[in-house]
């Protein structure tokens, strides 16, 4: 321990960044459902995505990341784990463009943070995310949608 940190304390942890989760044209967050029935919208596109359950008792269902979000959303609405969640209600999804050598930190980070449901490593491996790569990324703290 240094001088320093005996007289001022630990050092402090950076503030969590804003990715700017993406939203509708509405402003709303879009369902999975919409956005698996029209992939388009999202071609093109690379980043970190976050699922979640909206209703009574709304739920973190799934985090993770993929370059190509208009595939991993037609994966996730055909994962029967994910589909359960959606006949319990409405799934919500976005994401954020989280550059390529931080989304395994940015997705380690929350789901060390939030009480994510769904913690299925096939289905990680099915995206693209390595369970090696996640376990050992450096976490990169970023402020969850909402």
């Amino acid at each position: 321990m240094s001088l320093l940190s005996l007289l001022l304390g630990p050092p402090k942890r950076p503030a969590p960044i804003d990715p700017f989760w993406r939203r509708n044209g509405s402003l709303k967050y879009p369902t999975l459902v919409s956005l698996a029935t029209r992939p388009q919208e999202l071609r093109g596109y690379g980043g970190v995505f976050v699922v979640w359950h909206i209703g009574v008792q709304g739920r973190w269902v799934y985090c993770g990341h993929s370059p190509a979000l208009d595939e991993a959303a037609l994966a996730l609405f055909e994962a029967p784990t994910i589909r359960e969640w959606e006949q319990r209600g409405a799934l919500v999804f976005t994401w954020a463009p989280v550059r390529e050598d931080r989304r395994d930190g940015v997705v380690a980070y929350l789901r060390d943070t939030l009480p994510f449901e769904i913690k299925n490593e096939g289905l990680d491996e099915r995206l693209g995310m390595a369970a090696g790569r996640l376990a050992t990324a450096q976490r990169v703290p970023v402020l969850p949608p909402g």
